[in-house]
């Protein structure tokens, strides 16, 4: 199995308790795609102290990418991913169930790891509305927030 590295850093909403989505995977028409790791950390160019909630998710609806991303392989020898990624999607319903949700202050790192590979969040190949993973961040208040978020996945 294929190992890829997924990384976006993005300014929160400054609008309370609005969603912001760093990082989106879209599974291609071959292979199924399983998250085992997620990091969160709070891009310290301006450090905030401020309660933010991060999450891994999926939706209800089919979305548009957005911005796209290359994965990066992390065995430099690999081939490209299949699995396509991106930030700031669009045109869909967030799933009302995180699969991962973790309030912190934003000052704050944060790592999720699945402990063993049955632990992992897999998705199915395809484009059916429920097949792709979407990282989020949020916060209650109004304060300019920049997250640095990086996820993991193998193919």
């Amino acid at each position: 199995m294929r190992r890829y590295g997924v990384y976006k850093s993005l300014a929160m909403s400054t609008t309370a308790n609005t969603l912001t989505y760093p990082i989106c995977l879209l599974p291609g028409t071959t292979r199924n795609p399983s998250v085992y790791e997620v990091i969160w950390g709070a891009n310290m160019a301006v450090p905030v102290d401020a309660i933010v909630l991060l999450q891994v998710t999926g939706s209800s609806t089919t979305l548009t990418a957005g911005t796209s991303i290359t994965p990066q392989p992390l065995n430099l020898g690999d081939t490209a991913a299949i699995t396509g990624a991106s930030f700031t999607p669009t045109g869909f319903t967030v799933n009302a169930q995180p699969y991962l949700s973790y309030p912190i202050n934003a000052r704050s790192t944060i790592r999720w790891v699945a402990v063993e590979p049955d632990a992992r969040i897999e998705i199915s190949s395809g484009t059916a509305a429920a097949n792709n993973i979407l990282v989020t961040n949020q916060q209650p208040g109004t304060a300019t927030i920049t997250m640095d978020n990086q996820l993991f996945f193998i193919e």
